[in-house]
């Protein structure tokens, strides 16, 4: 990891000014005046790995303000060559530290919380090609083209859709075919998202399966 050239970094009681760039890796450029602060963060198809989990290569365009409390991030976030590795190891999820189950209870203490209350987001989340979820029991590629977007003192929303385009999986003894097929997310509270579905299963000629939720 190197320096593509030479950084700038500079600062007093008030204010404050970092402008740094890492060759092949990332830009951040960021201004503090008083109580507001400016920034821009930058990658170009970024590679992260880990094992177990999957690995990417990210490309990142966020812009940045704060001013007191309030802080707003924008921008876009696209993956190229992405695989997901990861499988729960547990039957019962709740048991499974890598995830995170809220309850009602919690929602309503998050309510309160300062994320919720002095955050604003809006964010472009795609993908340049397809994205490979892997596991031993099937393999399924899909297309993400999602907004998440969060306004002050508001949970966030997600909108657009991801593009299931094909994929297989095992269970219980059967073989079940995606031939294609989209999550819908229509920007409501929660998640709550439309699933449609062209499934086949494999040991049975001309049987579609369709699921709407």
């Amino acid at each position: 990891v190197k320096l593509a050239r030479e950084g700038i970094i500079t600062f007093d009681e008030e204010n404050a000014s970092v402008d740094i760039e890492l060759e092949n890796l990332l830009t951040f450029k960021g201004k503090k005046k008083g109580d507001v602060t400016t920034g821009t963060f930058k990658t170009k198809t970024l590679a992260l790995s880990y094992p177990g989990y999957g690995s990417t290569k990210v490309t990142t365009n966020l812009e940045m303000f704060q001013s007191g409390g309030k802080m707003a991030v924008t921008g876009e976030v696209r993956f190229k060559e992405t695989e997901v590795q990861y499988e729960s190891r547990f039957l019962d999820v709740s048991k499974d530290s890598d995830i995170i189950i809220i309850s009602k209870e919690d929602k309503e203490k998050k309510e309160n919380d300062n994320f919720i209350q002095n955050t604003f987001l809006d964010i472009k989340i795609v993908s340049d090609d397809a994205i490979v979820y892997k596991v031993d029991a099937g393999e399924i590629e899909m297309k993400p083209d999602i907004t998440v977007r969060k306004d002050f003192e508001q949970s966030q929303k997600i909108t657009g859709k991801i593009k299931i385009l094909e994929g297989m999986y095992d269970f219980a003894d059967k073989r079940f075919v995606i031939k294609e097929g989209a999550v819908a997310f229509r920007g409501q509270a929660g998640t709550n998202p439309l699933l449609d579905l062209h499934v086949e299963y494999d040991e049975i000629d001309d049987v579609i399966i369709m699921i709407k939720i």
